[in-house]
């Protein structure tokens, strides 16, 4: 136990040294890290850390360049600096699922099968968004592969972001594979449920979240740290979805969806 927290304070710091979560987030990401180390396998915490780092390096990797695709408005933090409530759109469903094992409310075997998908699903996503925005073909909706769209567009999909996001999904499948030593099976299981939560926020993305192109750079606007745009905003149109949801309730939204969607499949099929 004393190993999880060592790691999970030295997570920290790193977050804090290379300004990839802000205090507040750094405050959740504690808070969920404990949470985590806590379960009874280390997987769930290592699972959180791995999704995190990895997390991280996509969002920092040729930013100077994505910062060209998108423009970004809020508050004027910097847009690799994550949020607690970016912590939380994408960790929360998990860190419920363990404490709900925790308190014996869940089963210990359907909350790990939870975490697992959970992660798949929020590494493939934020690997398909922020590497499949480097794409050198232009990206389609999800929905309509003959519509072409800006970089950057909710619900915009590219072979180099679905390849990213299954490499991502691959990478938790694996580490989960090493510790509880399951098949290829489970392991093809785990890696599919990942790339499918990755479509699923696409489709979600693409119908409920307002995507604004502005008029004179011609590229695609972003609210900082995942907020809602306003659909009025001066200077901007729309290009697709709408106005419902922000980015992080559809992170929040796909992440639910999909852990128990795969949760109770692996049940039914086990």
């Amino acid at each position: 136990m004393l190993g999880r927290f060592i790691i999970l304070s030295l997570t920290a710091y790193r977050a804090y040294s290379h300004k990839s979560l802000s205090k507040s987030g750094i405050f959740i990401a504690i808070v969920t890290g404990i949470i985590h180390a806590l379960a009874d396998s280390a997987l769930e915490l290592t699972l959180l850390v791995v999704f995190f780092v990895v997390g991280s390096l996509a969002t920092k990797y040729k930013h100077d360049l994505k910062s060209k695709y998108t423009k970004v408005l809020g508050n004027g933090s910097d847009d690799t600096t994550r949020s607690y409530i970016q912590v939380l759109s994408n960790s929360f469903v998990a860190t419920l699922l363990i404490l709900g094992s925790l308190l014996t409310l869940i089963p210990t075997r359907f909350a790990q099968v939870g975490t697992i998908v959970n992660y798949c699903a929020v590494t493939a996503d934020t690997l398909s968004s922020e590497i499949g925005i480097l794409s050198q073909e232009t990206p389609v909706l999800c929905y309509n592969w003959s519509a072409h769209v800006p970089r950057g567009t909710n619900g915009a999909i590219s072979r180099l972001g679905l390849w990213a996001g299954f490499c991502g999904s691959f990478l938790i499948a694996l580490v989960s594979a090493a510790y509880l030593k399951f098949g290829w099976k489970q392991l093809i299981f785990f890696t599919v449920s990942g790339v499918i939560g990755s479509l699923i926020d696409s489709f979600l993305g693409a119908f409920c979240q307002l995507s604004l192109l502005d008029s004179d750079l011609q590229v695609v606007v972003e609210g900082a740290q995942g907020e809602r745009l306003a659909k009025d905003l001066p200077g901007t149109k729309p290009i697709s979805g709408a106005d419902l949801l922000s980015n992080n309730a559809v992170n929040l939204l796909m992440s639910a969806i999909t852990t128990f969607l795969f949760a109770f499949l692996i049940d039914y099929l086990h």
